[in-house]
């Protein structure tokens, strides 16, 4: 099957994510898009894309919530691309399975696995470079 990531510029730095099929490969690359100025840093697309989480306080109370303000449609291709990632990921299994050994939730997990999936990509996206599970890509420390 063609996919616009075969023709696109920025098509081979997508689907050389692993889990990324045509179709995930192709809703990334739709998400970012090309213009490399729409984000100063991976903190703003997290934020856009509904992958960072907010923190609500008053008083005493603190709390960690899941970001309502956001673009869910970018939120759920995210969560669909951790998801698959983790059978092709070892760093991204063991970064799932170590927060659900902390007690979190396989949604709040899988969340928190996408929030590190967008620092990647999104070095990955700014300097053109294809993901290698071997080089550990700055940002997703």
């Amino acid at each position: 099957m063609k996919c616009i990531t075969d023709s696109h510029l920025l098509g081979k730095y997508f689907q050389s994510l692993p889990g990324a099929g045509n179709i995930l490969a192709c809703k990334l690359l739709a998400l970012f898009g090309d213009n490399k100025d729409r984000f100063d840093n991976y903190n703003g697309v997290q934020c856009l894309f509904g992958t960072a989480p907010r923190n609500y306080q008053s008083g005493p109370y603190h709390k960690v919530l899941m970001r309502k303000a956001c673009n869910k449609s970018a939120r759920a291709i995210l969560y669909d691309f951790a998801f698959a990632s983790m059978r092709f990921s070892k760093w991204a299994r063991e970064y799932y399975d170590n927060q659900r050994a902390k007690g979190k939730t396989h949604s709040v997990a899988v969340r928190a696995l996408s929030n590190k999936w967008v620092k990647v990509i999104y070095k990955i996206w700014k300097d053109e470079i294809f993901y290698e599970e071997s080089k550990k890509i700055s940002p997703a420390a």
